[in-house]
């Protein structure tokens, strides 16, 4: 998996996460980046995380690949062309809770209690960047929004 980020730090983070390649969008092109790695071809079944603008995503993604579409895809507009990934049989991974919730009646709390259950018993982690006090709220919403937090951001009202 190759992950885009907007930091030196966020790319080492997600390379201590899983990733097998980070690229800092901020200062590197991307796409030139993933030409020159592959020597100008196409991969396929390849995930492409991040930041990285969706279009571009898709024009990477070789024959059989896959695009994840994470974080705040809902800010900026996606305009794709088909031909970028629709000749190469690319699957599009996407997910936002509220969708399947209000269309499709599905109830989270049974899949919600086996992922607490999960961490509760050490099988998974979930990384914590920080948590703040209840009166340390804004400091809170200026970290996310400065986008700082390489994890779960929490506002502990006993803090």
């Amino acid at each position: 998996m190759i992950a885009t980020a907007g930091s030196d730090e966020k790319v080492a983070w997600a390379l201590e996460n899983g990733a097998d390649e980070g690229i800092n969008h901020a200062r590197e092109d991307v796409l030139g980046k993933m030409r020159d790695h592959r020597g100008g071809r196409r991969r396929g079944r390849d995930r492409y995380h991040g930041e990285t603008p969706f279009r571009e995503s898709l024009k990477l993604a070789g024959y059989g690949g896959r695009v994840a579409a994470l974080t705040n895809v809902a800010l900026e507009e996606s305009m794709i062309d088909t031909r970028d990934f629709y000749p190469n049989n690319v699957t599009i991974y996407g997910f936002q809770i509220t969708n399947p919730m209000q269309h499709l009646g599905y109830d989270p709390r049974g899949d919600l209690e086996e992922l607490a259950d999960l961490v509760a018993r050490g099988k998974l982690k979930v990384n914590m960047d920080k948590v703040f006090p209840l009166k340390g709220a804004g400091d809170a919403h200026r970290h996310l929004e400065a986008c700082r937090n390489t994890g779960k951001v929490m506002i502990h009202p006993q803090g």
